[in-house]
């Protein structure tokens, strides 16, 4: 979810989907994990928008 005006790298939600081995549990350690995943994908989502611009990326 994003806010007009507001950084895309900056959103007000971010939702993962996580599909955890079974007998594991989503504790604090993956919580983390899923949060750094998630923060280093929006870092670089400057550059996936130039290679979407680009036509680098294909949308079909």
């Amino acid at each position: 979810l994003s806010n007009i005006g507001k950084p895309i790298d900056q959103p007000a939600i971010a939702a993962a989907q996580v599909v955890m081995v079974d007998g594991a549990s989503l504790d604090k350690k993956v919580q983390g994990r899923i949060t750094e995943v998630i923060d280093g994908e929006l870092a670089q989502i400057e550059n996936f928008c130039k290679q979407l611009i680009q036509g680098k990326i294909s949308v079909w």
